[in-house]
Formats: C-alpha cells, structure tokens, sequence
C-alpha cells in the first residue's frame, strides 16, 4: 500500500486548530477458498505464516478504499492510497464468502523494512479493525500484513502473510 500526502479532505474530523482528519478505511477481501487450492499444506503454525508469491497475490487479495482515498490499485493486493500527516488509515479483512463458510482475520502487522515513523504501530481495536495514524509528511515502509484463515467452527486452516508497502508523499 502506498499513501501520498494531499490537501485536506471534505468530510474527515475537524480538530480545534482548522485542520481536517481523514479516516482512510481500508477492506481487504481474501479468497480463501482460492488460497487454500493453491497452499494446500498452509502453515497451521501462527509464528511461521505461509508466503504468498506474487502471482497467487493477484489471484486471492483484493484491497479496496473509497475512490477520493485511492491513488491506484483499487482492488489488487498493493492499494495505493493518499494521505495526510494525522489522518487515520483503518484496516479490515473479510473473505469473498462474507465470512460465512470461511473467514480471514488479521492478527499481526509487522515492518521489515522502511522508515518506522510513518505511521504508528497499527493495533487491533476489536471486531477485526486494525488502526494506524500517519505521522510524517513522506517516507515509506515495508511491511508483513498476517492473517488466518478460519472455517466456520472456528477452527484455523492456515495462517498466511504477505508484504504490501506504505508510502508517504509530501
């Protein structure tokens, strides 16, 4: 994912300076069903994920945001977004099946790369949302978005990661 800093936006959080907050929502839909045909023996350890490689990404991730936030990428694993310093960026994760055969859930976000204090350590906040707030004007990150697959008892058919970028532009 890549931000790009912008002018203000109509309809973000009006903070007691004038300056507007935008909250950047992001919906990431994953094709279980797809991942796992393609990693049949997915990884059910939650510290070692299973890679995703680039072509099976195109196949199985989809992110998506409103269009006055999208840069390009809408609806591919590498969204790219604009934002500015102090807009919030939302994360949530769903399966093409609305999570009711199979579900996805994020359960780690980890940098490997990049400038750190682009944005805050994103959190999870409940309900499957995950929260980061832009703290620089530019830079970029390397990141490790992780998530598992569940079927509808709960039970956990694999755990996955792959590894989307962050980057801000002045």
């Amino acid at each position: 994912m890549v931000l790009k800093a912008n002018m203000p936006k109509n309809g973000g959080k009006i903070m007691s300076n004038g300056s507007v907050i935008n909250a950047i929502k992001v919906l990431t839909t994953i094709d279980c069903e797809t991942l796992l045909e393609l990693y049949p023996n997915a990884s059910k350890n939650i510290n070692a994920p299973t890679g995703i490689n680039p072509t099976n990404l195109r196949k199985s991730i989809y992110m998506v945001t409103k269009d006055s936030d999208e840069m390009n990428g809408q609806a591919s694993p590498e969204l790219n977004i604009k934002a500015d310093q102090g807009d919030t960026i939302h994360w949530r994760a769903t399966s093409l099946s609305l999570d009711s055969d199979l579900s996805a859930e994020f359960y780690e976000f980890r940098y490997t790369g990049g400038n750190r204090n682009v944005i805050t350590p994103p959190f999870h906040v409940g309900n499957g949302y995950w929260l980061a707030n832009v703290i620089v004007n530019q830079g970029f990150i390397t990141y490790d978005w992780k998530f598992k697959i569940l079927d509808r008892r709960g039970q956990v058919l694999g755990y996955f990661y792959w590894d989307p970028k962050i980057t801000v532009v002045s």
